[in-house]
């Protein structure tokens, strides 16, 4: 596997001709960074930037805080050496730790507030800071003579926050420098020329404002090196975090935020110009839910919320004759979990696929032997006298005419191809069906079922809580699905319930995806250097997660640590004071309740933290270079 970011600029300036010049090319699009022992470090010193900048952002708003600059900058040089300095990846995390325990104990003091407040005050502002504009992540690499281009677009624009009902957002604001430097970048974007290309998510964490669900459209191209480039394939799909807002209380909020979203997935299938979703402007909407069905869990509480609000919209469409929405959980394949998921709904959601009039044919054979099983699969299992026989006429009918639509020469086959990929998913999804297959972290069926019922419903879009890690996996899985499908000459889907031996070309090509960090960059939009996916290994299959450990031993461990670098909080016995401070009087700051009122500072001057560089310079004089991130964090005094 190589990756290829020259030909891949090349090829994309092909597919955007009038949209991303030359010259606007480095401005619209970025490339992802893979996660290896050269950039481990540096995504450690992205997220301590990150805490600076918080501060800073804070800073400018509080008096108070304002005379701490110079202190924390000088505390902020002196970790971030030790971090570069230090071989340990534990011990960095600590380190980062203690900086921002550092930063929490400082606020904590000024503001004469408890340590928790403004441990949160600290994530607010982060958060904040973190709000801006998105560019166009790709990833590209060779997989034997394929070329692949993995893309993620941000569909929704900041002006979008000043329209509609979105302005009650400052409702949500727990502080006033919040809704002052919201409203400031917000404005700033909206009076700009460049207001209609200004793409940007919100980070998932950061649910208050205003409810949006971070919706990005998430592409693969496949392209044959060996022919001059030629296009094998592509498949679009959308990619969120969970429809309703975490951070909102209010249930009927939480309702109309969720209609607002459901409105934002309908209008972009509805109005694209992308002739896949066009030519199934019939069908069905469907939403794949990868969230944890677990009572007393929040996830559970959101999920049940969507639910009675998408059943409610979809009465009204139907009464007008729109197409409904379809909404059904695919989560962790856990024996535990599965215990808890909405059977009911599932099964119904499968036979209104199936029933899809888009989805049938002219073949009124194969339409036949499908309403035949189907007409057994509604029935309890008990009275299911033929289901067995239904199974198998269906399913012998459709291998044949499989294998007749394999047969030709290259050009005829290229022709079949959609009818070939609609048809063989088609028999791998009822075959799913049909064996009910269940096994604890072994293939993963759920994983399969997700796909195949995307590949059946072009309208669909795939969710969890934060629209990054296992919304990741997904995907992951999804593209090796449609690579392989593309690049053998038979033009077949892997199947779950393939041997170990025949699942090792799916297997490899999983992987090679997978070690590309595109998945993993992309999470890094919801937090500053959180460039991973974390709990991989709770979605993945063990044949592939025995590849990954074999092939990259650290892989999955640094994805895990990286990722968990979002959920960073103030603690002290995690924290670890660094080597260059030691020395130093200094201790982290303390709030006393007692403490008397402090007066405002005398010094306006705000800090600006050393932007990774002479603490850089001097760590590399003593140890190997290391690649530089692609970007820096700046403050924005």
């Amino acid at each position: 596997m190589k990756i290829l970011s020259e030909k891949a600029e090349a090829i994309i300036k092909k597919i955007y001709p009038n949209d991303y010049q030359d010259n606007k090319f480095d401005k619209i699009f970025e490339a992802s960074t893979r996660l290896d022992d050269t950039n481990f470090t540096d995504n450690v010193v992205l997220r301590l930037h990150s805490y600076g900048n918080a501060f800073l952002l804070i800073a400018r708003n509080t008096k108070n805080l304002t005379m701490e600059a110079t202190a924390i900058a000088k505390e902020l040089e002196q970790v971030e050496l030790s971090i570069t300095k230090a071989n340990d990846r534990k011990l960095q995390l600590s380190y980062l730790l203690y900086f921002r325990n550092y930063l929490v104990g400082l606020l904590s003091v000024k503001l004469e507030i408890e340590i928790t407040k403004a441990d949160k005050q600290l994530s607010r502002a982060e958060n904040i800071e973190h709000l801006k504009k998105r560019k166009v992540m790709y990833t590209t690499y060779e997989d034997d003579d394929t070329l692949v281009i993995l893309i993620e677009k941000p569909i929704q624009k900041k002006s979008e926050l000043l329209e509609k009902n979105h302005l009650e957002w400052k409702e949500e604001c727990d502080y006033s420098w919040e809704k002052t430097e919201i409203e400031k970048k917000i404005r700033t974007d909206a009076t700009s020329e460049t207001t209609n290309s200004d793409l940007f998510t919100i980070p998932s964490t950061f649910r208050k404002l205003p409810g949006i669900a971070n919706f990005m459209e998430h592409i693969c191209f496949f392209y044959n090196n060996s022919q001059g480039d030629t296009l094998l394939g592509q498949s679009n799909t959308l990619r969120f975090s969970t429809l309703c807002p975490t951070d909102i209380s209010n249930e009927e909020k939480q309702k109309q935020h969720i209609l607002n979203n459901l409105q934002t997935l309908i209008d972009f299938f509805d109005n694209t110009e992308n002739t896949s979703y066009k030519d199934h402007s019939k069908e069905p909407y469907l939403i794949t839910s990868l969230m944890s069905p677990t009572p007393f869990r929040a996830e559970s509480t959101y999920q049940k919320l969507i639910l009675k609000v998408i059943d409610a919209e979809n009465k009204k469409r139907k009464q007008n004759g729109k197409p409904e929405i379809l909404y059904v959980n695919h989560s962790i394949n856990h024996v535990f979990l599965r215990l808890f998921t909405f059977g009911g709904r599932e099964k119904k959601t499968s036979i209104h696929i199936l029933k899809n009039k888009d989805l049938m044919n002219t073949d009124s054979s194969l339409n036949t032997k499908l309403a035949s099983w189907l007409k057994e699969y509604k029935k309890i299992f008990l009275f299911r006298h033929e289901y067995d026989k239904k199974f198998n006429d269906f399913y012998n009918y459709i291998s044949e005419k499989l294998k007749k639509l394999r047969e030709g020469t290259p050009a005829e086959l290229t022709q079949r191809k959609e009818e070939i990929l609609k048809l063989n998913a088609l028999q791998d999804y009822v075959q799913i069906l049909h064996k009910n297959s269940f096994s604890i972290r072994d293939k993963n069926p759920n994983l399969y079922r997700a796909a195949l019922e995307q590949l059946l419903v072009k309208k669909s879009g795939v969710s969890c809580k934060q629209g990054e890690d296992r919304t990741g996996i997904y995907l992951a899985h999804r593209d090796s699905m449609l690579e392989l499908f593309h690049t053998n000459n038979g033009f077949r889907l892997p199947c779950f319930f393939d041997a170990e031996k025949k699942r090792e070309a799916f297997v490899e090509k999983f992987c090679n995806n997978l070690r590309t960090n595109h998945q993993g960059h992309a999470a890094g939009l919801n937090a500053e250097g959180c460039r991973g996916l974390k709990d991989m290994t709770h979605a993945m299959a063990k044949d592939q997660i025995k590849k990954m450990r074999d092939d990259n031993p650290a892989f999955l461990k640094d994805n895990e640590m990286i990722a968990q670098m979002d959920a960073q909080a103030y603690n002290e016995q995690k924290a670890k004071k660094p080597p260059l401070l030691k020395k130093q009087a200094t201790a982290a700051p303390r709030y006393q309740a007692t403490s008397a009122a402090r007066s405002p500072s005398k010094h306006p001057a705000l800090f600006t933290p050393p932007m990774y560089r002479r603490s850089r310079q001097n760590a590399n004089q003593e140890s190997t270079p290391t690649t530089r991130p692609a970007t820096t964090p700046t403050s924005t005094s």
